[in-house]
């Protein structure tokens, strides 16, 4: 093997190495609303204080967008599995944390994402890797105001 198969060689393999993790970190964050953090609370997980509380997911999330958005549906995960649905309505500035709970049946290995996104200027953006919200969300329940 000459140095310029090798080189070729280290060249693709690093390429590939990489591609997977680009893919999947534009996947999770893409679109005007971002996902700060998922918080699962109740029935003895580790952010409890009393066990027995009852079983909520705070998802924290900010606006990307000029526009405020006016409503904005999340699709729940656990363990890769489509758990629940919610519709979070108000009024989210550009830019400001928003801090919202939900009620939940589940604790454990939770991610969330982003379905769809509407906005004060009547514009929607519906995340193409997700379909949309069927039937009735949860909506959801305000924990915290709207700094």
């Amino acid at each position: 093997m000459n140095i310029q198969t090798a080189m070729a060689t280290l060249g693709a393999a690093l390429i590939l190495a990489g591609a997977p993790g680009l893919a999947s970190a534009a996947d999770t964050q893409a679109g005007p609303i971002q996902i700060t953090s998922i918080q699962p609370y109740g029935f003895g997980s580790s952010n409890d204080a009393v066990v027995d509380d009852p079983m909520t997911v705070q998802i924290d999330f900010t606006n990307q967008n000029s526009a405020p958005a006016t409503e904005v549906d999340f699709a729940l995960f656990s363990g890769g599995v489509q758990v629940a649905e919610y519709q979070d309505l108000g009024s989210f500035a550009k830019g400001v944390e928003i801090k919202h709970t939900f009620p939940s049946e589940t604790t454990g290995n939770l991610s969330a994402t982003v379905v769809k996104a509407t906005f004060a200027d009547g514009t929607t953006w519906q995340n193409p890797s997700v379909p949309e919200v069927q039937g009735s969300p949860i909506v959801g329940i305000v924990q915290a105001e709207n700094n």
